[in-house]
């Protein structure tokens, strides 16, 4: 219950969720009360339809991001279910072999590298054994408390930053040994920061943005309202534009200033020697301090070049930019499309 709690509490706090629990409720309340309630000759079951639709919404939104307790006990109910066995309840058995953490119980096992585990989180009763954004284990209070736990939890890191060290720095001599193209990305947080917000902005206005579902509820009442200029239709269309932006609210983040906020609290350090960016026959491979990002040149779909930096876009969402000192040695090892867009001012004209 404490493990499921937390992890609902922490999900409700992350500023996507607090801006979705206020557009889907306070904002389309107010919108679609503005509707339902202003003059004209509009029928009364539509009102009422739209009245019910809202506060339908609105409820299963504040179910979504609020009741914890009883949202909890509904999903280890699910949990239990899903295990008839209960082997999950029995002792759980930690153990650790050289780089490898074995966690078992009943007939379930399984073998984590050390390398993976990244942490640990605290509640009031537990302690989170933390794999990236995972919760691998959830040890108690009882046992964290020992002095076994702590030498432990210390070999195990030491273990794991040694690893981590140790692969950093193969796949760093190697891309470097292997490299047709090599520079090392020096820039301040701000500017690193800018670039990947534009990115992200240009990537939803022109390429990614938008499913073919969300267009549909933007331009079909628009059109309606153009051709049937009456009092329903005007209606209708505001709905659906309300629709629109409560259903794209994620994306539309990305254009507010608090996106920058997000980007700066996710960003990746820098090597002591900045960003090493290189390219091999293999790929286009991007380091941080602690971090190694592979793309693949030949699945570069747009290009959009500035006079300050490039930018590339890739399937599944990647984008990768180079500032324009490095960019002519960049695209011929890469070998980079030809469809490129070309603007004759800097992106940062282009940030709005």
């Amino acid at each position: 219950m404490e493990m499921t709690i937390h992890l609902m509490k922490e999900k409700s706090r992350r500023p996507s969720s607090v801006i979705k629990l206020i557009l889907f409720t306070v904002g389309q309340m107010a919108a679609i009360a503005y509707l339902v309630f202003r003059p004209g000759d509009v029928m009364m079951i539509l009102r009422i339809l739209l009245a019910v639709f809202s506060l339908l919404w609105a409820g299963q939104t504040i179910f979504r991001f609020g009741f914890f307790k009883t949202r909890a006990k509904m999903a280890l109910n699910m949990q239990k279910r899903e295990d008839p066995t209960g082997e999950f309840w029995r002792e759980h058995r930690l153990t650790r072999n050289g780089n490898l953490l074995t966690i078992s119980y009943g007939s379930k096992k399984a073998d984590i590298p050390c390398a993976q585990i990244t942490g640990t989180k605290e509640t009031e009763n537990l302690t989170f054994l933390m794999s990236g954004g995972s919760i691998i284990e959830l040890i108690p209070k009882s046992v964290t408390d020992r002095e076994e736990w702590k030498s432990f939890l210390k070999d195990i890191r030491e273990s794991e930053n040694a690893a981590q060290r140790q692969a950093q720095e193969s796949s760093r001599g190697k891309a470097e040994e292997e490299a047709l193209f090599e520079a090392h990305i020096r820039m301040d947080e701000e500017t690193l920061v800018d670039h990947i917000v534009r990115m992200k902005r240009h990537s939803y206005s022109f390429f990614t943005g938008w499913t073919p579902a969300s267009i549909a509820i933007f331009l079909l009442p628009l059109m309606l309202a153009s051709y049937a200029l009456t009092e329903g239709a005007a209606m209708y269309a505001a709905v659906c534009l309300v629709l629109f932006f409560l259903m794209n609210a994620g994306q539309l983040v990305v254009f507010t200033p608090l996106y920058r906020r997000i980007v700066k609290n996710q960003l990746r350090k820098p090597a002591d020697d900045g960003y090493l960016l290189t390219v091999d026959k293999k790929g286009i491979h991007l380091f941080t301090r602690d971090d190694h990002f592979t793309y693949d040149q030949k699945e570069i779909r747009h290009v959009l070049k500035f006079q300050d930096a490039s930018y590339y876009f890739f399937p599944n969402r990647q984008m990768l930019f180079v500032p324009a000192g490095h960019r002519d040695a960049f695209e011929k090892a890469a070998q980079c499309p030809s469809n490129s867009v070309r603007f004759p001012f800097s992106s940062k004209g282009t940030s709005s």
